[in-house]
């Protein structure tokens, strides 16, 4: 595995070995505290939360449960974009500046929103 996806793992707090391992793992529903422990190292919650629709996640969240595929796979890639970043400025501090600092290729949009109002969306096959 990449250190990008060795990263990944560990802010989603997943113990695998290969590429094919986090998928099944993401499909089978990540753990909701992952969220809270992602807010806990100073990600931003309301980013976070938006990977689907609010009540549920914050239900799963308050009930300690799986999230549904839907929100894992949201989850998933949130964490590859900053796993990607910290790794690429070398430090989580470095790597949420980056992040915050609005693009003007994206329309002088935050990379990660703070006040990100719409899910991730996953395309259906």
């Amino acid at each position: 595995m990449t250190q990008t996806i060795e990263r990944q793992c560990g802010l989603l707090d997943l113990k695998v070995h290969t590429d094919a391992d986090l998928i099944s793992e993401v499909r089978k529903g990540l753990y909701s505290e992952t969220i809270v422990k992602l807010s806990r190292l100073g990600y931003d919650l309301q980013s976070i939360v938006e990977i689907g629709p609010r009540s549920r996640v914050h239900r799963k969240i308050k009930d300690a449960s799986r999230l549904g595929a839907y929100e894992s796979d949201g989850l998933s890639r949130l964490v590859r974009v900053v796993a990607v970043a910290e790794t690429m400025f070398g430090s989580k501090e470095k790597a949420q500046k980056w992040l915050q600092r609005p693009s003007r290729k994206l329309g002088n949009e935050e990379k990660l929103p703070s006040n990100c109002s719409t899910p991730i969306k996953v395309p259906t096959w």
